[in-house]
């Protein structure tokens, strides 16, 4: 079995690592991941399940058997950190772009300003003509999916509408939030690169 040791490690670092070793393993290959970090394990469990991957966890160790080289990691791809992923085509009815939100405000000068311009864009995604592919939410911007935060219900409808909504797991850490978050899925700055990467263009309010 091989041992993939990811603690210490602070996101993405172990969801790269895990890739790396499974982009160069065969079938059969046994492999445990450990880690001591919540936001890492629950990421390498939802990138497992993406690629079909049967594992299972006892505590903070992921154990897996591969029954095949998974598609989307086998032997050859680039490698995650330099590779550039191919551009998704867009659900109909939403245009090929992300929105990056990084802080609670919009613009500079004002901040009271700035945090009702921010919820005014929120709201105006809703009836864009296309609505984006992605919402990603870091940073200070995590905050506008956290609950009591005006925004949620905006966030909810956009995510029914099948608008895709990150949220940085690392900063939902940072800020001591993950409790508190009302609307999206934690995600990690991988997938995030992924996005802003794949994206046809990016708005940053």
């Amino acid at each position: 079995m091989k041992t993939i040791d990811t603690r210490g490690r602070l996101c993405p670092e172990p969801l790269i690592m895990t890739k790396r070793a499974i982009s160069g393993a065969g079938p059969g290959d046994e492999f445990e991941v450990l880690t001591d970090n919540p936001t890492a394990l629950s990421n390498l469990k939802s990138y497992l399940t993406e690629l079909g991957i049967v594992f299972r966890t006892e505590g903070d160790t992921v154990r897996f058997v591969l029954a095949g080289v998974p598609s989307g990691a086998a032997a050859g791809t680039p490698d995650p950190v330099c590779g550039t992923p191919s551009r998704s085509v867009p659900v109909s009815g939403h245009g090929d772009y992300c929105v990056a939100v990084s802080s609670d405000r919009m613009g500079s000068g004002n901040d009271e300003l700035g945090r009702i311009l921010l919820r005014a864009f929120i709201n105006a995604l809703g009836d864009a003509g296309r609505l984006p592919a992605h919402l990603l939410f870091y940073n200070g911007g995590i905050h506008l999916a956290l609950e009591g935060s005006d925004t949620v219900a905006a966030l909810k409808e956009l995510e029914r509408r099948g608008v895709k909504i990150l949220v940085c797991g690392t900063c939902l850490d940072f800020y001591d939030a993950k409790e508190r978050l009302a609307v999206g899925t934690v995600s990690n700055m991988f997938k995030i690169t992924e996005v802003l990467a794949g994206a046809g263009h990016v708005v940053y309010p």
